[in-house]
């Protein structure tokens, strides 16, 4: 019995932190610098809606496109945050010795063990393009990606 229960060994990993920073971007080279995407300028005190949620993070009237070309947003980089991250991943393993010269080496894992769902304010395909959207395209505002749910994997290897 003993053989079973013990000489395991458990690996913790877990994460948690406020929302990342980002931008809202307005679409359109308002600096004129001949980059695109220069951020929004901020109209109202409060960024976000009332509420928040997926479908509404930022409120889409607390921005507007800078009024003339060659003019810069209000809003200081970063200054907006989204929502927080919390994220736990374990692996528990076990060698177990077959003769003098075997083993077989028995793990298993468990990546976002709450099962947690945690958004993304940025594409996971494209760190740079902010996933709420262009301030002037219908998804501004919103929350569009996620980490992705549980995963648990097992494996068994006989070495020899």
């Amino acid at each position: 019995m003993r053989g079973v229960a013990g000489g395991w060994q458990l690996a913790v990993i877990g994460s948690a932190h406020s929302g990342v920073d980002f931008n809202a971007t307005s679409g359109i080279d308002t600096d004129l610098n001949g980059v695109g995407g220069d951020r929004a300028t901020q109209i109202l005190q409060n960024p976000y809606c009332e509420h928040k949620t997926i479908n509404c993070w930022l409120n889409a009237a607390a921005f507007a496109t800078p009024v003339a070309n060659g003019v810069r947003s209000n809003m200081s980089p970063y200054t907006l945050v989204g929502p927080g991250y919390l994220n736990v991943d374990v692996a528990l393993t076990k060698t177990i010795r077959v003769g003098e010269r075997q083993r077989v080496d028995l793990r298993v894992e468990a990546f976002n063990v709450p099962n947690r769902t945690n958004f993304l304010t940025n594409s996971p395909n494209n760190p740079s393009a902010v996933s709420t959207g262009q301030q002037n395209g219908a998804a501004f505002g919103k929350i569009l990606y996620d980490v992705g749910p549980r995963i648990m994997q097992f494996a068994i290897k006989y070495a020899f």
